[in-house]
């Protein structure tokens, strides 16, 4: 089955002086996904939006949106069908959110239609003769979404959309960008730094640090491998016990280990090695990573190894 790829990069990187800030970035972006992009800060997110966007020039590798390589020849064309918001939206804050979207509903040939849909969809139809200078941030955050939205993409990029928000403006924002591929076809790219939000909505992730690659694919497959954890009253004899055997362990805590994958089989036999050295077991069980803890020990091993 023929999957759409709505959007590619290909060893795609930026150097600014002697500084990769994106370095042989290849990801893959299919119709109707949310993916989440991720990374810490200074990672190179914002850097490659701003090159999927034509706003700065890779110093090697390529853009393919919609199947076509991202020049000068098809730039405009290929970007009049994606939307996006980048950090702050702007607006000019003394006209009514209404004026606001007018503004470019005419500069884009629109129809005035599509004003009034992405009201709704934004839940401010209410508020749209109120001047934006008088707007909270959530019902500001609302306004950039419904500009980014105005010529219905058929690809949204959004870097930090519930940036500063109150946690009923995130739940509102999460549904609204939920909604987008099912019901209106829209296929959405996400940075963001709130990770629980992200597991919330994406189904697909990648996460970058320093520029570079660490993962790409389905979120629940970077979620589903267990961990088995074994409470104990002597840790480091059971660390040394369990690494002996061929065990990947870890110490969680000052009473706790973590092996990674294992399968049941060798968990009875982990806990056997540790009960015949005479270690008492006080709890063993199997835990389930989300994407925080996944996030954190992937980007701290990275720190590690430079």
């Amino acid at each position: 089955m023929h999957i759409e790829k709505i959007l590619e990069t290909k060893k795609l990187s930026k150097k600014f002086g002697k500084e990769y800030s994106v370095r042989n970035l290849t990801i893959s972006v299919k119709k109707g996904d949310i993916f989440g992009f991720l990374g810490p800060n200074g990672a190179g997110k914002s850097t490659t939006m701003k090159m999927i966007l034509g706003l700065l020039h890779p110093t090697e590798g390529e853009v393919k949106v919609f199947g076509k390589k991202l020049d000068n020849s098809v730039k405009n064309s290929v970007l009049k069908d994606v939307g996006c918001l980048i950090e702050e939206p702007s607006f000019y804050p003394n006209l009514s959110g209404l004026e606001n979207l007018k503004l470019v509903q005419k500069l884009l040939n629109l129809p005035y239609h599509n004003i009034e849909k992405v009201l709704n969809i934004v839940k401010l139809e209410d508020q749209k003769n109120k001047l934006v200078k008088n707007y909270s941030l959530g019902m500001k955050q609302r306004l950039g979404i419904a500009l980014a939205l105005i010529k219905f993409p058929k690809l949204l990029i959004l870097d930090e959309p519930t940036n500063g928000l109150d946690p009923t403006g995130i739940r509102e924002i999460r549904e609204l960008i939920k909604s987008l591929p099912e019901k209106y076809g829209i296929t959405v790219l996400i940075s963001s730094h709130l990770l629980s939000e992200i597991e919330q909505i994406a189904n697909t992730v990648a996460i970058i640090k320093k520029g570079e690659l660490l993962y790409e694919g389905e979120l629940s497959k970077l979620e589903e491998q267990p961990i088995f954890e074994i409470q104990t009253n002597l840790i480091n004899q059971s660390f040394e016990v369990l690494q002996g055997l061929g065990y990947t362990v870890k110490k969680q805590s000052n009473d706790t280990i973590q092996i990674m994958n294992s399968d049941l089989n060798k968990r009875a036999a982990a806990i056997e090695a540790l009960v015949s050295q005479q270690i008492k077991i006080y709890e063993a069980k199997s835990v389930t990573k989300n994407l925080e803890q996944v996030f954190i020990e992937m980007t701290s091993d990275l720190e590690r190894k430079f």
